[in-house]
């Protein structure tokens, strides 16, 4: 460098470079841009709202952005932003606002900066709005431009640090965040306590939604503090002082209290004095059964109970309502004894029993003890309010058992059965009931007989319901009398075998009776014939024609032939199409193989054609069978048709004829009698 040039550099102002830092004073102010003197030839500009806060004559220091050629365009701002991004190192913790939700996460106002948040770290709902909010957050990676900030770990250290400040017994503060059936979340600023709805009064609490609302501050105490699993139990009552203690003070066993109800359950009443829930049981209620409690009771109402047991230990109290009034147990086993007739009003009757009420004492009264017959439940004729005489059978005031008899009022049927009955007797009684196993009829008043299902018919029966009904009339068999279980065994089937011993003087093969349809399955049916004896009809033995659907009906009586009578197995059996000659046996008769036919088209199917032979039979004209070779004849239906019998087959009861073969027919007649014109013999060629 000559000495020209070091004296024009010395000369001219320094050139500024786009970066630097220098210092301006402020010239003056307008509304959207103020300007510096920078010591240079060109004025510093910059936005004014940087610095609003300066005045006229102030030294700033500002960063050089660029020369637009008639100014020096410089910012505060992001000199400002520069140093504050410097300040901030890794591990820092900073407070700053979520400005915005971005793929990934939220950007985070710290200052002039701006840093990013990821979701996995932000220790925040996604699905939350977080816009606007401040939080605390710690630098975890920082380079040139940008930083990433973290909530994760502060949030664990700070609930770290204030589960470790509890401790149970503790009095703290929090606002509703939750209210939910069974109890209150409650806010504790770094942490969420849970009040089970048992601890939010003395006295029994329902509905919390009537006593608070979300956002309702309260005090509650610390009953349990689980520092492992994060869980804080608080109860609002145990700031309260405890009205146990003042109940075990005023009160003790055998004391007559008034009680309000609280709440009716189904086992007994929820009841309270003073905050203090007591409970008495539905046997304590009364010395007789009460089923619905909600006839007798409903919430708030006051009642006097004795107080029968105190549980110090579990907080609570029994009581009782019936031993304020006379046992009558006691009454009923002074005045009578086993033996006794009594009368009562029935107050229950249940599936199995009848209950009646005997002078204040519930009586029980098994179905097996209101007939000498035996009962499947309580008959009709027993309604509530009902009087019922009964002899006491059994009475233990001490087990409280009290039962009774209906049936011993009178004399057992069974001690003279035998004596008017015998076995292999034969008698005609009504059904009185029809079990899915079994019916059952009355031999004589009080004396039941039961015919089992494998005792009905030599055939099987699966519903004997559909076969029988109540009132219906039945010749039975006495089988065998059962006195410990007070049942006579009888026999339908048994009245039959008489019969059957005489069977082929009444009935022959080929003979035609009559019978009744009783029952009707997919593969045949039953009739019933005069004499009780069944036959099977199977269904090929309804009709000559093999797809004809029978229409019979339960309760038809029909003509059949009898077919076969199995006297080993006590089965006959028959048909109906027998009654009728075969259709086959017409076809047999009128036709012969080679037999030239006129015949019906009936109907086209895929094999070839049906033609009719008769009312009933109809035969088979094969394809091939319905035209010459290279001719293509069409036939429709009612079409009369010639034809030939070419096949007869009996096994099969099928007839196949053939169009073609008239015509071959045709032409060896005519060659016979042109041969025969000629004098030549047709064999000797």
């Amino acid at each position: 460098m000559n000495e020209f040039e070091a004296l024009l550099n010395e000369y001219l102002p320094e050139e500024k470079k786009k970066g630097e830092i220098i210092e301006g004073i402020i010239l003056r102010k307008e509304k959207d841009f103020s300007y510096l003197d920078v010591n240079d030839k060109l004025e510093g500009k910059i936005f004014t709202r940087e610095i609003e806060d300066s005045n006229l004559g102030d030294t700033v220091e500002v960063k050089i952005l660029r020369n637009d050629g008639e100014n020096i365009i410089v910012s505060k701002f992001l000199l400002d932003r520069e140093k504050e991004f410097a300040s901030y190192e890794t591990g820092d913790i900073v407070s700053g606002e979520i400005t915005e939700k971005i793929k990934g996460g939220y950007k985070v106002k710290l200052g002039k900066n701006i840093a990013f948040l990821p979701f996995s770290l932000s220790n925040l709902r996604r699905d939350d709005e977080y816009k606007n909010k401040k939080f605390k957050f710690l630098i975890i990676d920082k380079d040139i431009k940008n930083m990433t900030l973290s909530r994760n770990d502060l949030v664990k250290k700070e609930e770290e640090d204030f589960y470790s400040s509890l401790h149970v017994g503790e009095v703290v503060e929090g606002k509703i965040k939750e209210i939910l059936d069974f109890g209150l979340i409650i806010d504790l600023d770094k942490t969420t306590g849970f009040i089970h709805i048992s601890e939010i009064d003395w006295s029994l609490v329902k509905d919390l939604k009537t006593l608070f609302t979300e956002g309702d501050t309260v005090k509650s105490k610390i009953i349990e503090l689980d520092k492992e699993n994060k869980k804080i139990k608080l109860s609002i009552k145990q700031v309260k002082e405890d009205p146990w203690s003042d109940f075990l003070k005023n009160h003790k066993l055998g004391d007559e209290i008034e009680v309000e109800v609280k709440e009716i359950m189904p086992f007994g009443l929820v009841v309270e004095i003073n905050k203090n829930r007591g409970f008495i049981h539905i046997s304590e209620i009364s010395w007789h059964s009460i089923e619905e409690l909600s006839k007798f009771y409903k919430e708030d109402q006051k009642l006097t109970a004795k107080i029968i047991e105190i549980d110090e230990k579990a907080r609570n109290y029994k009581l009782s309502i019936k031993q304020l009034e006379e046992n009558p147990w006691e009454k009923l086993a002074d005045e009578h004894k086993i033996g006794d007739i009594v009368e009562g009003k029935i107050e229950k009757i249940l599936d199995f029993a009848i209950l009646p009420n005997i002078k204040g004492v519930l009586g029980f009264i098994h179905i097996s003890e209101i007939s000498w017959t035996g009962q499947f439940g309580v008959p009709e004729n027993f309604k509530i309010g009902d009087l019922v005489k009964a002899k006491i059978i059994e009475f233990d005031k001490e087990s409280k058992t009290f039962k009774l008899s209906v049936k011993r009022l009178g004399e057992d049927p069974w001690a003279k059965i035998k004596d008017e009955f015998h076995k292999g007797d034969i008698i005609e009684r009504e059904i009185k009931e029809i079990f899915d196993f079994a019916l059952l009829v009355d031999i004589t008043e009080g004396v039941e007989g039961m015919v089992h299902i494998s005792e009905i018919s030599y055939r099987r029966i699966t519903h004997i319901k559909d076969k029988f009904s109540v009132g219906e009339k039945i010749k039975v068999k006495i089988l065998e009398f059962n006195e410990e279980k007070r049942r006579v065994s009888l026999s339908m089937k048994a009245v039959l075998d008489d019969i059957w011993a005489k069977i082929n003087d009444k009935y022959t093969i080929n003979q035609i009776v009559k019978g009744t349809v009783i029952n009707i399955q997919e593969y045949g049916m039953f009739l019933e014939m005069e004499d009780g004896l069944e036959v099977f009809i199977h269904h090929n033995d309804f009709s000559w024609e093999r797809n004809q659907k029978a229409d019979y009906k339960m309760g038809d009586i029909l003509d059949f032939k009898i077919l076969k009578i199995d006297e080993k197995d006590k089965k006959i059996s028959g048909g109906i199409k027998q009654l009728t000659i075969s259709p086959w046996k017409e076809v047999e008769d009128s036709y012969k193989v080679g037999n030239k036919v006129k015949a019906v088209v009936e109907k086209q199917i895929e094999s070839g054609l049906l033609v009719k032979l008769t009312d009933r039979f109809s035969g088979l004209i094969p394809k091939k069978e319905a035209s010459k070779e290279n001719e293509n004849i069409e036939y429709n239906d009612g079409d009369e048709v010639e034809a030939v019998i070419i096949e007869m087959n009996e096994k099969k009861k099928s007839v196949i004829l053939s169009i073609k073969r008239v015509s071959e027919m045709e032409e060896e007649k005519e060659l016979k009698e042109l041969l025969a014109i000629y004098g030549v013999d047709q064999k000797e060629d």
